[in-house]
């Protein structure tokens, strides 16, 4: 009998040996189409041709580093002309091509070990929607980015920043370059329509993207030196505004501080003032005539150093906020003035006794808020200072001061008026122009009011027309 020879090709054993996939996985790329149908001289024995070798390359190449679903693949093997260049121009598009580096497949275990994350702390940052897995459990795997992504939030820890604040940071970053992304490929489609040779130029496309990524970390620095800047002009107006804040025209300077403790007690409360609650009083105003003088850091240290059980500890803690608030905004350091107005923030956000006389609660609510609506919008002041300004008006509704006090209801009046001039500032920066209007009409229609407001109001009408 005559031996029948062996055609050329690999048994399916071999093949597997030599692609490094299992028998499994070429029957299914064979199923799929991927790969030529082998060479049948049997019913068990199949052959393959060598050219299957280096075409599981390609596809294992496609799967694991770029991320390509199998029909796909599969119209590239099939079309190797339009379809590869249709894959170059996205890859050029996206920021990456065949000669960058290879986008790997790296495990959940792996990835602990590089990184030092617990599980938990990695499932903390996939949720903050930073990292993704390729696939859910059993079996999860990650990407050499997310490596990247993990190893810098790691290395900004390690520069003393945690891990719930780099995810917040990054979040801001991720949610600004989603919307970039997602606009940028819209205007790209567009503009594709337009001119039909943007969609021919890979080269051309890649250096473009390519100069879009070197003008990110750019405009950033510009954009933070301009907001720095803005920030810069707000400070150094801070000062008048809240001396403003502090400023009443129905109110005349009394001469010695114990007249003026006795003015400030006799319009905060009712009952006849004893020795020791003047005394008290009495250093309170040195405070104030610290502060009204120019000498912030003196007032500052004059009511830290108020008894605790004094009378007025709940109108000194906001009158020491503001000081803390002009002392930082004249500090020459962004850094320095962070940290002064964090101190600030302490009796400004402090919660006033609920059993303090209506008149003095009304203050120490005026002040508080209008000293935080005065902080720049970046220390996340604005909506506790619009709540408590807000609150003033059922406060003073609900105040029954007798005809006879008339300093008390013309310093009760003019808080009112006040606290509505900075609500309608604050309306307007929200967009909110018809409450802004509104409580210009009423400040511009309130009898007998001091000149300066009413034609503050119609100077404002411009703004909300």
């Amino acid at each position: 009998m005559r031996n029948r020879e062996k055609p050329e090709g690999l048994r399916i054993g071999e093949l597997s040996e030599l692609t490094g996939v299992s028998r499994d996985t070429i029957k299914f790329y064979l199923k799929e189409g991927l790969i030529p149908r082998p060479v049948k001289t049997g019913k068990t024995m199949s052959y393959y041709d060598p050219s299957c070798v280096e075409r599981i390359a390609i596809i294992k190449k496609m799967q694991s580093e770029r991320f390509l679903p199998l029909h796909v693949i599969k119209d590239l093997l099939e079309d190797e002309g339009s379809a590869m260049e249709e894959m170059a121009l996205a890859e050029a598009f996206m920021g990456t091509s065949a000669f960058s580096d290879p986008v790997t497949v790296v495990s959940l275990e792996e990835i602990r070990q590089k990184t030092g994350y617990s599980i938990q702390d990695i499932e903390k940052i996939e949720k903050a929607d930073l990292i993704g897995p390729r696939r859910d459990e059993p079996g999860r795997e990650f990407t050499s980015i997310d490596l990247q992504i993990l190893s810098l939030i790691r290395r900004r820890e390690q520069a003393g920043f945690s891990l719930d604040y780099s995810l917040l940071m990054m979040g801001i970053y991720r949610d600004a370059i989603r919307t970039i992304v997602r606009e940028g490929t819209q205007l790209f489609a567009v503009r594709a329509k337009i001119d039909e040779k943007l969609v021919t130029m890979t080269q051309n496309v890649s250096e473009g993207e390519r100069a879009l990524a070197e003008f990110m970390p750019l405009i950033r620095t510009k954009l933070k030196q301009n907001y720095l800047g803005q920030l810069d002009i707000q400070f150094q107006t801070i000062r008048d505004r809240v001396l403003d804040i502090f400023s009443f025209k129905s109110i005349k300077e009394p001469g010695s501080d114990i007249e003026c403790a006795a003015l400030i007690y006799d319009l905060l409360f009712d009952e006849p003032a004893v020795s020791l609650e003047l005394e008290h009083l009495s250093r309170l105003v040195q405070g104030i005539r610290a502060l009204l003088s120019g000498e912030y850091e003196e007032a500052r240290e004059i009511f830290e150093q108020y008894p605790p059980d004094g009378m007025c500890r709940a109108a000194v803690m906001p009158l020491m906020g503001l000081a803390s608030v002009i002392t930082a905004s004249m500090s020459p350091w962004y850094l320095d003035v962070i940290r002064n107005f964090r101190v600030a923030m302490g009796p400004l956000a402090a919660p006033r006794d609920k059993v303090i006389p209506n008149t003095l609660g009304i203050l120490v609510d005026y002040l508080r808020g209008a000293v935080l609506a005065v902080i720049p919008d970046s220390f996340d002041t604005h909506l506790s200072a619009v709540e408590l300004l807000e609150g003033l008006r059922p406060l003073i509704d609900e105040l029954d001061v007798p005809s006879t006090h008339r300093e008390k209801r013309a310093i009760i009046r003019e808080v009112w008026i006040k606290s509505r001039m900075i609500l309608a500032t604050m309306y307007l920066y929200d967009g909110e122009i018809t409450k802004s209007r509104l409580l210009l009409e009423e400040i511009e229609k309130e009898p007998d009011i001091h000149h300066v407001y009413r034609d503050w109001a119609r100077q404002q009408y411009v703004h909300v027309e």
